[in-house]
């Protein structure tokens, strides 16, 4: 309770007095904390927030607990530690990487008018196939091969898929599976797809990894690329990405670099325990 009312007694002078950057905003056994830490950190947390107003208690209680945290480390020598050391010093190191980026013309705003462009240019030539088709999914090859014979014969397609396939999902639609695209199926799947003619059925079973299939191809169509309003964003990461990319591959043709074999880090055999003694 006693903490709580420091906070909020710090917090209620911050708001009522104009501090100066290296003025004390608090003091946590001994170590002080500076006006400029709590506007610096205030920032950070606004800007993950989206721009949305904070808390001053919470943020000046978020200092004083992560010193509290750090003292506490220190005083366990956690910063003697080789692992905690490495992962420190890898996440300061990436603090300044990302604002030198953010500082840097990698993060300079795209107009409308590039991304449009850069959109145009994408969907000019962009032909996604989807398909509509029906399966009936099997265990053995036998099983499908038999399955195929009764096609050949005539019998509906969807009442085989009724009575035999194995397929929860589709069995009751008579092997239904809709439309989809290349990605959204197995590979093995997509490449029988994609060899039928509207209204035939494959010839020899089709294996994947959930059984064998006996796939009907029963309608193809191009589909419609998404709009550039639902693109924009995932544009404006790729031109930043090779921004990115471009950027360090500028910096690595200016710089020295001699890169060793790397040493595989040990690996412990399956099945056998690390050797809790070993030196």
């Amino acid at each position: 309770m006693r903490i709580a009312l420091l906070v909020s007694s710090i917090t209620l002078l911050l708001t009522s007095t104009a501090f100066a950057a290296d003025d004390v905003v608090a003091t946590v056994n001994g170590t002080k904390i500076k006006k400029q830490t709590l506007d610096t950190y205030t920032k950070f947390i606004q800007a993950a927030n989206n721009g949305a107003a904070v808390d001053p208690d919470l943020i000046l209680k978020n200092i004083v607990n992560m010193e509290l945290l750090y003292q506490e480390a220190m005083a366990k020598k956690l910063d003697k530690d080789p692992d905690v050391s490495v992962r420190a010093e890898m996440q300061r190191k990436e603090i300044f990487a990302n604002e030198l980026l953010r500082r840097s013309d990698v993060a300079k705003p795209i107009s409308d008018d590039e991304l449009k462009k850069i959109y145009d240019e994408k969907v000019k030539n962009l032909h996604i196939p989807e398909y509509k088709a029906r399966h009936i999914l099997v265990k053995t090859e036998d099983e499908a091969k038999s399955i195929i014979a009764e096609l050949d014969k005539g019998t509906s397609f969807e009442e085989l898929a009724k009575t035999k396939s194995t397929d929860p999902g589709t069995k009751e639609a008579g092997g239904d599976l809709g439309w989809f695209s290349a990605q959204q199926m197995v590979p093995e799947f997509t490449q029988a797809v994609a060899g039928l003619q509207k209204g035939a059925y494959t010839k020899v079973p089709v294996q994947t990894r959930y059984g064998y299939h006996v796939i009907k191809l029963e309608d193809t169509r191009t589909a419609t690329p998404p709009s550039f309003e639902d693109s924009k964003k995932q544009i404006i990461a790729s031109v930043q990405n090779g921004r990115v990319m471009e950027y360090i591959e500028s910096l690595r043709k200016k710089a020295k670099i001699d890169i060793k074999t790397s040493t595989p880090a040990a690996v412990t055999k399956p099945g056998k325990k690390p050797d809790a003694d070993a030196k």
